[in-house]
């Protein structure tokens, strides 16, 4: 399978290339703006073909190709792809814009392409594993909170598209639906805290917390109900309350254990290349991701 790799930042470098780049069943393609970028990606992960043109990577007919450029480019580099015939992966969010995803939403179905947007989170062995004891479980209160040292973006905007649209596509992903009932966004030049308040569709409330002012790095979630708390760190632990019984099971990922196995990166880019060749759509393809930008904007705007 040939595959494009669009885009050569901390991202790619970090999480994609050495996953990617040791599939022998594909036969890659590196694609940046400038020549010293490809050239030192070339000589870390020995990769012979590049592209400094996005013509040059179509010309090249990749069966698909993974996008990840800044956000604010992947509109024109997914569309032009698509038109194309090529399928993509574009990590999150997939556009700014939820008119501009739902365009390439409905571009890509028009048109046969595979598409999907990565949300790593969904794709975790711990995470899996949460969802699938949970089961049909009613939840009558989920929260979802991420705790940062410090800000890192200037507007309010551009962190929730950049870091809570990953609480919002847990909370998806564990709730199914919401509708957003109440938000408070507290601001120190630079977005402090995001809240939101979701009314689950099924019943229940789930809550969303970002804040960027604490003592260390974390992200928790808790699910409750029917008799079942359960409570995830994620990419760590997950333990479950059920009356007396209380289990744990833990992921030394960042001790040993291959981070790219747990923190999702693994199973999602897995995902998409067997939905390529099986021709099924992702579980997190455009249209789907258009539910949490949605959730996105109704917190941002």
């Amino acid at each position: 399978m040939k595959i494009s790799i669009v885009g050569l930042g901390g991202i790619s470098q970090k999480y994609y290339l050495p996953i990617l780049s040791t599939n022998e069943k594909l036969e890659l393609q590196i694609f940046a703006r400038t020549a010293d970028t490809i050239q030192k990606t070339q000589t870390i992960w020995r990769i012979q073909k590049s592209a400094a043109d996005i013509d040059d990577v179509i010309a090249w007919n990749p069966d698909a190709a993974f996008v990840l450029t800044p956000s604010s480019t992947h509109y024109e580099i997914v569309k032009k792809l698509l038109k194309s015939g090529i399928d993509v992966f574009v990590e999150k969010p997939a556009t700014l814009h939820t008119e501009q995803t739902q365009e390439l939403a409905e571009l890509a179905q028009n048109l046969g392409r595979i598409s999907m947007v990565g949300f790593n989170r969904r794709y975790t062995p711990l995470h899996q594993r949460g969802k699938e004891y949970w089961g049909s479980r009613k939840i009558e209160f989920a929260e979802f909170v991420k705790f940062r040292k410090n800000p890192f973006h200037e507007s309010a905007r551009d962190h929730i598209y950049d870091d809570t649209i990953h609480l919002v596509d847990s909370m998806r992903y564990f709730c199914g639906e919401v509708t957003l009932a109440h938000k408070e966004l507290r601001m120190d030049r630079q977005l402090i805290t995001c809240t939101g308040i979701f009314n689950i569709m099924d019943g229940g409330v789930a809550t969303v917390v970002n804040t960027m002012r604490s003592g260390e790095w974390r992200e928790n979630y808790i699910l409750s109900g029917d008799g079942l708390t359960m409570e995830i760190q994620a990419f760590s632990a997950l333990s479950t309350y059920q009356g007396d019984e209380h289990r744990c099971w833990n992921e030394n990922y960042a001790g040993g254990t291959d981070p790219l196995i747990g923190r999702g990166f693994s199973g999602e880019i897995n995902h998409f290349l067997q939905c390529v060749t099986t021709r099924q759509n992702p579980q997190t393809d455009l249209s789907d991701s258009i539910m949490t930008q949605k959730l996105v904007e109704n917190l941002s705007d």
